[in-house]
């Protein structure tokens, strides 16, 4: 995400307030609420600067463009005159970061020189004192230096591409991985930072089963895991994927029917789709395709006729819910 701040056009040299207006469509619920942009700001600076009867305006809007968040940022004088602009950016999963960067162009924009010493909850917290001094925009006849502000700004926001946990779990309908189609639910744990996924994810199918000639069937279900490393874009991914577990299966209705387990190997490639829902809460879904490296063999035990053998390839669709818990 790119942020940008949003510059004042004076330094003001007693603490002035400023309305703020925000505008937030229902469905984007799962964004920060007025109250906590408050919140955040004053906590930057040390102190409250809302007044509903304040003369300056500071106007917030978030809307979804194209597959992304947009932030609108505007500074509205007391003669409806509008003096500063900006513009932010987000995907549509981490609005929390986009008002963490809303927050800081306000900031900026009431007081640059507080806004700009206050660390950020998180991420820019551990930043040495030094830095933050060597942030200190200039004054230039009286007013911030625009640029020095919007510099330090655009570091500052570095929190809003920290690591981002999330819970992902699906149902999802196998074919190709057993004897027949089966259904079963994964559940992933995933770090992301920016673009970037990295994931581990749990898979169980359950049992199928294939009928032979007569009474006879061959069935075999799948415990396992895989390893993601996922890139997105807006609401899109893709992912590669392997996995590696063990298929357990055999005969019933034949003579001397045994089970046995076998190794799954298969590397491939996942693509999906995230969905904003509220609150931390998204809904995705996902196809992935894999190329079995070990195919599982069944054969009769006495005339080891070939009952059933795995296909060079298996495929996964699945829907679920995830939620980011950090």
């Amino acid at each position: 995400m790119v942020a940008c701040a949003l510059s004042t056009s004076a330094w003001a040299s007693t603490p002035e307030k400023f309305e703020l207006s925000y505008s937030l469509p229902s469905a984007m619920s799962h964004c920060p609420s007025p109250l906590t942009l408050r919140r955040e700001v004053s906590r930057r600076l040390g102190r409250s600067p809302w007044s509903e009867r304040a003369a300056r305006r500071l106007e917030v809007s978030i809307r979804s463009v194209r597959g992304k968040l947009v932030a609108s940022v505007l500074l509205r004088e007391a003669d409806g005159r509008v003096s500063g602009r900006r513009r932010l950016d987000a995907a549509p999963s981490e609005c929390r970061e986009l008002g963490e960067a809303i927050a800081l162009a306000l900031s900026v924009a009431i007081d640059p020189s507080r806004a700009v010493l206050a660390p950020s909850s998180r991420a820019v917290a551990a930043q040495p004192r030094k830095t933050a001094r060597r942030a200190r925009p200039a004054r230039v006849d009286g007013r911030a230096s625009t640029s020095n502000v919007a510099r330090v700004a655009k570091s500052a926001t570095g929190s809003a591409s920290r690591l981002a946990w999330t819970v992902r779990s699906a149902l999802h309908l196998a074919l190709g991985a057993a004897p027949a189609a089966s259904g079963g639910v994964t559940l992933q744990l995933a770090v992301r930072r920016g673009w970037l996924r990295l994931g581990v994810e749990g898979r169980f199918d359950a049992r199928s089963s294939e009928d032979l000639a007569g009474q006879a069937a061959v069935d075999a279900m799948f415990v396992g895991g895989a390893l993601l490393g996922c890139g997105h874009w807006r609401w899109l991914y893709g992912c590669a994927a392997v996995t590696l577990g063990a298929l357990s299966g055999g005969g019933r209705g034949l003579v001397d029917a045994q089970r046995v387990s076998t190794v799954y190997f298969a590397p491939g490639l996942r693509a999906g789709l995230d969905v904003p829902l509220f609150w931390r809460l998204f809904g995705y879904g996902f196809a992935q395709l894999d190329v079995l490296a070990v195919r599982a063999r069944y054969l009769e035990s006495t005339t080891q006729a070939q009952l059933w053998r795995a296909p060079p390839v298996a495929a996964a669709f699945g829907i679920g819910v995830g939620v980011r818990v950090w």
